[in-house]
């Protein structure tokens, strides 16, 4: 028996987006393409459903998680497993293009869902979606596994990410303290804020850095 076109999305991923991502590097870990670096920074892509009606509707994003901030989001964990979406120090959507979106007049977010409702446009869809992996998104996410490259991306005024904590002197500090020496861990936190006492993000910082002395 067929089955119905709303429980296809593992097959349409596995089909068009798998191929493109591990001839590029990722791997699938806890269901998210993974590429990491060789100090331990990941990029992660994810393609969720997002059930609205009949079509098939999902959203897709990459994360870029700097090993330091994986770490500090986990830091109350026994176990800090493998990173997940919620690592991401910058998160950027990848936006359906208009011919494959979902409501393509909406404002986003809305707009940014990718949809198709039969056979002929899930082959459409697939073929736009591994199109603008290929040529935004794995390009995006092999170079901001870069530091200075990602660093560079938080400075830019005109950058268009999500920030995955408040206050750019914070994101400054995780993609430098491995690359500041421990004796000058205090100038990289002059600008940095702590938003209640129980914010004990400089402390955790020095720390971190403390480990290299």
């Amino acid at each position: 028996m067929r089955r119905p076109i709303i429980d296809t999305l593992p097959q349409f991923i596995a089909k068009h987006a798998q191929p493109v991502l591990e001839s590029s590097g990722f791997e699938i870990v806890d269901g998210l393409f993974c590429l990491t670096s060789p100090r331990g920074d990941s990029s992660l892509i994810g393609i969720r459903p997002y059930p609205l009606d009949a079509s098939v509707v999902f959203t897709a994003s990459l994360a870029v998680c700097p090993a330091p901030y994986w770490q500090w989001v986990m830091r109350r964990a026994d176990d800090i497993g493998h990173p997940d979406m919620s690592g991401g120090l910058v998160r950027y959507p990848i936006a359906a293009p208009r011919a494959v979106a979902h409501r393509p007049d909406d404002i986003a977010p809305m707009n940014q869902r990718w949809s198709y409702n039969d056979d002929s446009s899930a082959d459409k869809c697939g073929q736009v979606l591994a199109q603008v992996l290929i040529e935004e998104v794995v390009p995006k996410a092999t170079r901001l596994l870069n530091r200075q490259e990602l660093l560079a991306e938080v400075r830019d005024p005109d950058a268009d990410y999500i920030p995955g904590m408040s206050g750019k002197a914070r994101l400054e500090a995780i993609l430098l303290v491995d690359d500041t020496a421990p004796d000058d861990i205090e100038a990289l936190l002059t600008d940095v804020e702590e938003y209640s006492p129980e914010d004990n993000f400089i402390e955790w910082v020095r720390l971190w850095a403390g480990r290299r002395r």
